[in-house]
């Protein structure tokens, strides 16, 4: 018997998340500068849907870091999840030839 998995919904934002008050910006450039990728952890860490979050990125999110998890963060738990995402495919077609 399979089952089938649904796609989390996009988080509910209350307004008042640590990450409303940041640079979007800096949630796109944690690979060049180790010292930011601490404090975004630190922003998402003490977030109440950090949660949610994380569970939208891992389905929904190739780039960017998400409710504490990096982009290579959630593509091990991708991996360990058989979850493919579309962008991942198309690089994935790309790089096999």
């Amino acid at each position: 018997m399979s089952k089938t998995l649904e796609r989390p919904k996009y988080p509910d934002y209350t307004g008042r998340e640590p990450c409303r008050s940041t640079d979007p910006e800096a949630f796109y450039c944690e690979y060049h500068n180790p010292s930011l990728k601490k404090s975004l952890a630190k922003i998402c860490g003490g977030c109440e849907i950090q949660a949610e979050c994380a569970e939208y990125s891992i389905w929904s999110e190739s780039v960017g870091y998400w409710g504490g998890l990096s982009a290579p963060q959630r593509r091990k738990i991708r991996r360990e999840r058989g979850i493919i995402l579309n962008d991942e495919l198309r690089q994935s077609a790309v790089w096999k030839g």
